[in-house]
């Protein structure tokens, strides 16, 4: 029931403090419109009798020049004209008016009718007249005496105007003018308005009361809703949710952690949090930070989360993960607490790590082994190498020599045989170095360096036999690079190789290019050549894989893959684009921040 008390009161609260807000805006409003309007009445006034009195003066001065020769006479008949005119003169709203007169010793005479004057005063032009220093007809005694300016008070009426006044020149004659209007028609449509925006309050207060009678119940139950929902989660929640106020003051603590903590509701509600589940080292460091948080609602652990260790009931210390954030309610801040009891996850994460160290040490172990079987397969690859290489180049020398000695002896079949044990012996060797190249990518760091890649494009297409029909050109000028400068020559050795062996046109067009790829260098080795099925790109780049087969074409298998390997080792990608019967492009990238390792830079 407070509950629902509370939500109406604040609802109320809200219609009433709206209601305010509009009126205060509305009458903040109204008076700057007040004294904007004000401002604009004066200065009109202000322009109006400066308007006549110069009017007056000139009509004075001509009749004086032009028409008569007694000053008496001029200024009757100017103010005859004046009188003519003032008569027709509409003025500026309902009391608005020009008074003229004129100072005959201590008495004010007014030349003109007052537009307010009734019966015969009106019909004879003879308005009443006033002494100087009288309490009211202040505007016209103030012209009179020499001054001009714009002031609120009392006219010959005894009324409040707004009035204008100033001095007029007319031969030895002290005559004033006064533009004035009652203060009351200046106020009266800001009244009006006044009394309209009460008037319009006061139906919003009705309105906005009636419409809480009808909106106000269903906002309330939703708010209920809402707090039963909330309710709910915190109730369900397996994470303690504790809140306390700003010194420390337990003010919510859910199920949860009653079950985590063993302390209940009752035992710890508007208690200090420390005494219960902070563990006797952290409670000063927990009290101190409670200073700047009453203040600020910040702090080290707010809008964190931490693992740190609480107690329970029962003394016993475990570890727990807590998420802080802040929350001001009714300007206090306070602490809301997320709470995990992470016990096993923490025995599970020491076990974890225990086997990790055992793994590393195993990985150190297999590491060390595999570093001693790389070692031994490097002197092995070497005296394979030897032993095999031997062999291979006496046999090649010995089928050389029987060619050569026996050329009358052996008939056609015999040399194409021994041509053929010769071919196979080559290939024998070439495999054999090719295999020594790969085995050795890897295994020893890269020797980078800035290398002129135009230049060294340039000497790797001299150093390769080629036909007269194939034509290798160069897209534009390379650039400079860090590389291993034999471990490019062997890239653009065996592409461009690979691109002639597979040239199947009466001429042949071979076109090394370069750009720049996201950050990185993208080169290309584009023919005109036989070009490659899709289904085999990835093949090709596979060690002792070639699309033809050994008697029809001579080669490894190794170049391509030798290609893969050295790109990859050095930070880069290879790929190729091709179709069937009308070339093939291949693609590899070197990264640009690749560092000079080698002591002097050969360019």
């Amino acid at each position: 029931m407070s509950n629902r008390s509370s939500a109406k009161e604040r609802i109320a609260y809200l219609v009433l403090t709206m209601i305010i807000v509009s009126l205060v805006i509305s009458s903040a409003a109204i008076v700057i419109l007040y004294r904007v309007s004000f401002a604009q009445q004066k200065l009109r006034l202000i322009e109006s009798v400066e308007s006549q009195s110069s009017l007056i003066e000139a009509i004075s001065r001509h009749d004086t020049k032009h028409q008569h020769d007694s000053i008496r006479e001029s200024f009757d008949d100017t103010l005859m004209q004046i009188r003519d005119a003032h008569e027709n003169y509409v003025g500026f709203g309902k009391t608005g008016e020009f008074v003229i007169a004129e100072l005959d010793g201590n008495n004010i005479k007014f030349l003109l009718s007052h537009r307010h004057a009734v019966g015969t005063q009106k019909e004879s032009h003879t308005p009443p007249s006033f002494l100087m220093g009288d309490k009211n007809a202040i505007p016209i005694q103030l012209s009179l005496a020499g001054k001009s300016g714009a002031i609120i008070n009392l006219d010959y009426r005894g009324e409040e105007v707004l009035a204008a006044f100033t001095p007029v020149e007319m031969g030895d004659k002290k005559i004033g003018i006064v533009a004035k209007i009652d203060m009351s028609e200046v106020r009266e449509p800001f009244i009006l308005a006044g009394i309209e925006t009460t008037v319009l309050a006061i139906i919003v207060v009705l309105i906005g009361s009636s419409i809480f009678q009808k909106i106000g119940t269903p906002i309330i139950r939703k708010m209920e809703e809402s707090e039963q929902r909330l309710s709910k989660i915190t109730n369900s929640s397996n994470d303690a949710i504790v809140m306390i106020n700003s010194i420390g003051l337990v003010q919510f603590w859910n199920p949860a952690a009653e079950k985590i903590f063993g302390f209940s509701f009752q035992e710890v509600i508007n208690q200090s949090l420390d005494k219960f589940i902070v563990p006797p080292r952290y409670r000063d460091a927990h009290r101190e930070g409670l200073k700047p948080f009453a203040l600020t609602g910040r702090g080290n652990v707010v809008d964190k989360t931490l693992e740190i260790s609480a107690i329970d009931k029962s003394g016993r210390e475990f570890p727990i993960e807590l998420s802080i954030a802040s929350i001001n309610i009714e300007n206090n801040w306070h602490a809301v607490g997320t709470i995990s009891d992470i016990s096993e996850r923490v025995q599970a994460k020491e076990a974890l790590q225990k086997a990790h160290d055992e793994l590393e040490e195993r990985v150190e172990e297999r590491t060390l082994a595999l570093s001693r079987s790389n070692e031994e397969l490097k002197d092995f690859a070497y005296i394979v190498s030897h032993d095999l290489k031997a062999p291979l180049r006496a046999i090649s020398s010995l089928a050389a020599w029987i060619s050569a000695d026996y050329e009358d002896v052996i008939d056609d079949d015999g040399k194409e045989n021994l041509a053929l044990l010769v071919s196979r012996t080559k290939r024998m060797n070439e495999l054999i170095e090719g295999i020594l190249q790969y085995s050795r990518l890897g295994r020893m760091e890269p020797d980078l360096e800035k290398i002129n890649c135009q230049k060294l494009v340039i000497n790797t297409i001299d150093s390769l036999e080629q036909s007269e029909n194939v034509k290798i050109t160069i897209d534009g000028e390379l650039p400079e690079i860090v590389y291993d400068r034999t471990q490019l020559r062997q890239v653009f050795q065996n592409l461009i190789s690979n691109a002639i062996s597979h040239l199947d046109k009466p001429e042949g067009r071979i076109v090394v290019g370069c750009e720049d790829y996201k950050g990185l260098w993208k080169f290309s080795v584009s023919d005109n050549g036989i070009g490659i099925d899709e289904r085999h790109f990835e093949r090709i780049f596979k060690i002792f894989q070639s699309l033809k087969a050994r008697d029809e074409q001579e080669s490894t298998g190794i170049g391509l893959a030798l290609v893969k390997k050295i790109v990859e080792l050095n930070g880069g990608l290879v790929w190729l684009e091709s179709s069937k019967g009308e070339g093939s492009t291949f693609y590899f990238t070197v990264p640009k921040n690749l560092k000079v390792t080698k002591a002097e830079v050969v360019k």
